[in-house]
């Protein structure tokens, strides 16, 4: 689907696989989770 409209996307579920308190909930991330994210973003965004 991001391919057919042209738009990003990036599978950051593996970053989170066995961390359980990554999580505030069943969704959302903590400040460390925010981290991992904005780390992994920044990698993408330097190529």
């Amino acid at each position: 689907m991001a391919e057919r409209n042209h738009t990003w996307f990036v599978d950051m579920t593996d970053a989170f696989d066995g961390d359980q308190y990554i999580y505030i909930d069943f969704c959302h991330v903590t400040a460390t989770g925010n981290e991992i994210i904005a780390e992994r973003l920044n990698k993408i965004l330097e190529q």
